[in-house]
């Protein structure tokens, strides 16, 4: 028997990549989260992340203005806004940013 990852885990996976600055493995795990629980703004936000980490600034971008369309409060809705009105390539986060 086979077992099929939850969104969670899926999302967790992806997590785990994204915080070792593993973009191209992150993503993927992110889009398989997403096609199992679509309307879930983390889910959106973190594949914006790990897109912004890689350096595809417009798919990045578009994820997380996806998550704030779905759930304007969403935990990271105030990380998201001020990454989308700030310049491109400028860290706003504090609590995301990556180690050089």
């Amino acid at each position: 028997m086979r077992l099929i990852p939850t969104a969670l885990v899926c999302c967790t996976v992806g997590w785990v990549y994204y915080k070792k600055n593993l973009p191209g493995h992150a993503i993927p795990a992110f889009e398989r989260a997403i096609a199992r629980a679509p309307d879930n703004a983390t889910y959106q936000d973190h594949l914006g992340l790990a897109h912004l980490q890689a350096g595809n600034e417009k798919q990045g971008r578009a994820a997380l203005q996806r998550a704030l369309a779905l759930k304007a409060d969403f935990a990271g809705a105030q990380d998201a806004r001020a990454r989308l009105a700030a310049p491109p390539g400028v860290d706003t986060s504090g609590r995301r940013s990556q180690s050089p």
